[in-house]
């Protein structure tokens, strides 16, 4: 899907540049991202007594930086490619509980402590930005990044949880303007409304999540 979307794009702005006299955009982006999740843990091997579904919300705020591509034509209307290098947590903190001795029923004892995290990388938008008035704009964008569980344990039946990777929508509203001969700045306030996702572990362990991004951003640019 993603390779598909940017091929798209890259055809829309190459036709968009040959039909008008728009221009092209690079800059950078720092955010202030506030980043909600809540979701299931299930056991599929648990035969006891022992609940075998665990809910739980994280939630973390992040700093975070990107940099961009675009292409705007002379209508004002804007494509480009966002792209953030870093990684965030999901939680702010690790999410941690304590495990009682196993049931009879059980094939394994897991009795001890469990510390969980997510993380979340390769953050890649897809957008498009439609003018309104005196530099407003809608925002509206499709969104993929990968994300990754984590667990540590005191006991010697822990799990090792893989990659996944999320898609979402993003949809916000937008201030840009220029400044000196080719600059320009936007700032803008998104919302990332992404599907919900399943990690599954080496052993018998499933997470089912849902996840939201909120950010507050400020851009900066150069044309040519």
């Amino acid at each position: 899907m993603k390779k598909y979307l940017i091929t798209l794009v890259s055809v829309v702005m190459l036709s968009s540049t040959a039909a008008y006299a728009g221009q092209w955009g690079v800059g950078v982006s720092g955010s202030i991202a506030a980043i909600a999740a809540d979701g299931q843990e299930s056991e599929t091997g648990n035969t006891g007594t022992e609940n075998s579904v665990r809910s739980s919300t994280a939630s973390n705020n992040a700093i975070i930086a990107s940099i961009f591509a675009e292409y705007t034509a002379d209508s004002g209307m804007t494509l480009g490619i966002d792209y953030i290098p870093g990684s965030a947590d999901v939680s702010s903190k690790s999410v941690s509980r304590t495990d009682v001795t196993a049931d009879a029923g059980e094939t394994t004892q897991d009795d001890g402590d469990r510390t969980a995290q997510a993380e979340v990388d390769n953050h890649m938008t897809i957008y498009a930005e439609i003018p309104l008035h005196n530099g407003l704009f809608l925002k509206g964008g499709y969104v993929e990044m990968d994300v990754t569980g984590t667990e540590s344990s005191t006991i010697t039946t822990t799990s090792s949880y893989g990659t996944t990777t999320a898609d979402g929508y993003l949809y916000g509203l937008g201030y840009r303007d220029a400044f000196g001969e080719n600059g320009f700045y936007k700032v803008e306030a998104t919302h990332t409304a992404f599907d919900s996702i399943t990690i599954n572990s080496s052993g018998d362990h499933s997470i089912t999540a849902d996840l939201d991004v909120t950010q507050a951003k400020f851009s900066v640019g150069y044309n040519f």
